[in-house]
């Protein structure tokens, strides 16, 4: 339980015995486990650690101050940080390059198509409701017991003749423009069952007897993302009466005794 104020590693241009921070850094990573350092960092700032080992803006910035104060100071400097923050020295090495090369600018990107779905991005749709796709969902439906593998799937899809081929082209595209009205169908089927039904009993509405569309767990996440969307599960209990209630506590006091 060795506490460390780890504002006096992040300010080091103004300690007066810097010498005596690098030798508190190679006594705590003697004694402790990777990561030491920045699990303090969390008590400090009274979060929970995570096992997620990616680090925020202010945690990148920390670590490549705390590097590049040390290096001033000691040999392996990297390797040192890199332990006490429980990371690879080389993504220590990526942050300093970062910092001195590129202004300081430490944010992780972001994909391009962040936010987009199938829903509400036409390049979505293009790029999910392709023939080929559209051709591996029909022959994972018709051989649902034996599982097809994708090798398997792509000789059939190469030894398609050109009208059934036309045949997958017109069903993409079907499903291509009823996806981008999908949102106003499930609507009436909410209205229609009162919102009574699973994700599965939903996706299975929305496909019928056909090819499915969108999984569950898509219509989940898009649907639970729309404002004033809420989700509840009906619990079902047993109708017991008092004497049944009597006995089945008499069991379970019972049930015990060994």
């Amino acid at each position: 339980n060795n506490i460390v104020d780890t504002r006096l590693l992040l300010s080091l241009s103004i300690s007066k015995k810097k010498e005596d921070v690098v030798d508190k850094i190679d006594r705590m990573n003697k004694t402790n486990q990777t990561g030491w350092l920045r699990k303090i960092e969390d008590l400090n700032k009274q979060l929970t650690t995570t096992k997620n080992t990616h680090l925020n803006g202010e945690e990148k910035k920390g670590v490549s101050k705390l590097v590049l104060s040390l290096k001033i100071l000691c040999h392996r400097a990297v390797n040192k940080v890199a332990y006490a923050w429980g990371i690879n020295r080389c993504t220590v090495q990526r942050l300093i390059e970062k910092e001195t090369l590129d202004g300081g600018d430490l944010k992780r990107k972001e994909r391009s198509d962040k936010g987009l779905t199938v829903f509400n991005s036409e390049r979505r749709r293009q790029s999910t409701f392709t023939t080929f796709a559209v051709f591996k969902k029909v022959k994972r439906m018709e051989n649902r017991v034996e599982r097809l593998s994708y090798a398997d799937i792509y000789s059939a899809w190469m030894s398609l003749s050109d009208a059934k081929m036309h045949r997958y082209e017109r069903l993409a595209e079907q499903q291509k423009a009823r996806c981008s009205l999908l949102l106003v169908e499930i609507g009436q089927i909410f209205r229609q069952t009162q919102g009574r039904l699973t994700w599965q009993q939903l996706a299975s509405s929305l496909c019928g007897t056909g090819v499915p569309i969108v999984s569950h767990m898509s219509l989940a996440r898009t649907i639970m993302k729309l404002p004033d969307s809420a989700y509840t599960t009906t619990r079902f209990f047993p109708l017991l009466n008092v004497a049944t209630k009597n006995k089945r506590l008499e069991w379970s006091l019972n049930f015990w005794v060994f």
